[in-house]
Order: structure tokens, then C-alpha cells, then sequence
């Protein structure tokens, strides 16, 4: 391909050939297409842009468009700067011209919502209303709740993967072999939800319980609870058993101390709560000669 070929290429053409060459085969390729898609619906006229022609003013305009999700923003931008990086390496555009560089990213605030004692009873009871006819879903949020898994860890689990009553041979994001402990009642639900199939057939049968916990959610009264969520529901039920920070990472299977030190705001939670308690206990155990008014704050 000539030089004039290729700095007439579109942003669209350009991608097709960064997909071919550099996302074929990764863990995070169907992110990265699913990072495309939301651009493509943020700015419209963005792929029909020539490579050469983006400025940093249209990234500017893209991260304005984008303001009511700025987390995904700052992922869309991640994306394109290693799109525009590959364009460079092309000769789409000279080195050093990323239209991205400089560009403003949205602060972020770690998320740290898990689900309550509450919630979980209504939860509970609505999965046990389930049960019968949304087997599979049902199975797939029981495996999310009771071993911390990450969802594209349950979605590509298959039967041959369970033995010795834990699920081995994970495909996950970090490349952690280390099994994952299934609990009584999630291998009788797998018995029950997908006995049937065979061996290479995924535990599940589906890629995600999303319709069902929309559902779920909603009726529980709880409809900003997601997935994910679970995950941080089960690192923060570790912590308040009395586990460590770095024991919660061994059994989330985090590749990296820091990884898991995103969670210790939930040891923090579990201290407080501790020390709330004791505090109770100790105050509940006072003779009736110590009047409790005495230790009130002045209203």
C-alpha cells in the first residue's frame, strides 16, 4: 500500500486492520470491539473520519459527549490511544501527532457498592422464585454470590472443568490457574441445571444472567446492584470472617497485591462495624447503676 493509499484511510478501514493484526486472539478483544460500538454511538460521524484528519479537538468533542459516563469515557480513550499509536506505526499519520496525547481524563471514584443484609434476603427468596424457570440464570447468579468468580470466568466454565467439587482450568483475565472451591448447594444446582449436557457444554449454558437480574434487582429494590457487585459482596463476607486482605486476594484470584487493595475500604467498613458492636456489647453489660444517658452525646 502506497503512502497516499494509506493516509487516505478511514478511521473504520483502519480499525477493520488493527482488529486483524492486534486484537485476534486476546483476552480483551471483545472489549475493545465493545469499546468501538459505544463510539460509534457517542459519534456517529467519528469512523467515517481519514485517519489523518482526526484532531485532538474531535477527541475533546468525544469525552464532552460522554460526560454522563465518565468511566467508560476514559476507556474509550484508552482504546483509541493505542489505535492511534497503531496508526502511527502504519503511517497513517506521523509519529508523535496520537490526537489523543493531553487529553483530559474524568476523575474516578472507586465503586463500592455491595449488597446489604437486606437486600440479600429479598434476593434469596426471589432466586428460589426463579428457580423453575430460569434454571440456568438462577445457577449463574448462585455461582457469582458463592465463589467470588468473575462472570466471563462462570460463562466459559464447561462440566470437564468440575472435579474433586471445584471448578478447575480457568480461563480467566489473569492466567491464575488456582481452582475455585464450589460449594455444596452450587454443585446440586449444577447437577440439576445442567446435568443434561456433556462434558464441553458450559455450566450454564448462557453467556450472562443479565435479563434475569434486571428482573431481580428491580423487584428486590435494588436496581443500582450489579454483577460485579457480587464479587465485592463475597470479598467483603472474607474480610468480616476475619480473613486477610491478602487471603481475600488468593481466593478472588487478583494478580497483584494492588489489585486487592482496591477492596480495603471493606476492611475499614468491617472494623467499623466490629468496633460499633463491641461498643454495644460493653454498654449492654453495664450494671444498672451506669446510666446509659450518661454516655450520650449532648443532643
Amino acid at each position: 500500500m502506497g503512502k497516499k493509499e494509506q493516509l487516505s484511510l478511514t478511521v473504520a478501514e483502519a480499525w477493520h486492520r488493527y482488529a486483524l493484526q492486534h486484537l485476534k486472539g486476546l483476552k480483551a478483544e471483545g472489549e475493545y470491539h465493545r469499546l468501538y460500538t459505544v463510539l460509534g454511538r457517542i459519534y456517529p460521524g467519528f469512523s467515517r473520519y481519514k485517519v489523518a484528519d482526526v484532531r485532538h479537538e474531535h477527541l475533546i468533542e468525544l469525552m464532552r459527549r460522554m460526560k454522563g459516563t465518565p468511566v467508560q469515557a476514559n476507556r474509550v480513550l484508552a482504546c483509541l490511544t493505542t489505535f492511534f499509536r497503531y496508526c502511527e506505526l502504519i503511517n497513517c499519520r506521523p509519529f508523535g501527532s496520537n490526537p489523543c496525547t493531553h487529553i483530559k481524563r474524568y476523575p474516578e471514584r472507586p465503586r463500592r457498592r455491595q449488597m446489604t443484609a437486606e437486600e440479600a434476603v429479598k434476593i434469596g427468596a426471589l432466586l428460589e422464585k426463579y428457580e423453575r424457570s430460569h434454571p440456568q440464570s438462577v445457577l449463574f447468579i448462585w455461582l457469582l454470590l458463592l465463589t467470588g468468580a468473575r462472570k466471563s470466568e462462570i460463562a466459559k466454565a464447561t462440566l470437564s472443568q468440575v472435579r474433586d467439587g471445584r471448578l478447575h482450568d480457568l480461563d480467566n483475565k489473569t492466567g491464575d490457574p488456582r481452582p475455585i472451591y464450589l460449594p455444596p448447594v452450587v454443585l446440586d444446582l449444577i447437577k440439576r441445571a445442567a446435568g443434561a449436557g456433556g462434558p464441553n457444554d458450559t455450566l450454564t449454558g448462557i453467556s450472562t444472567p443479565k435479563r434475569l437480574w434486571e428482573r431481580i434487582r428491580r423487584e428486590a429494590g435494588c436496581p443500582d446492584l450489579r454483577l460485579h457487585d457480587l464479587r465485592r459482596t463475597y470479598a467483603s463476607a472474607a474480610l468480616s470472617l476475619g480473613y486477610s486482605l491478602d487471603q481475600v486476594g488468593a481466593l478472588l484470584r487478583h494478580r497483584s497485591a494492588q489489585t486487592t487493595m482496591r477492596y480495603a475500604y471493606l476492611k475499614d467498613d468491617v472494623e467499623q462495624t466490629a468496633a460499633k458492636e463491641t461498643a454495644e456489647a460493653i454498654l449492654n453489660s453495664l450494671t444498672p447503676g451506669v446510666s446509659r444517658r450518661r454516655l450520650q452525646p449532648p443532643s
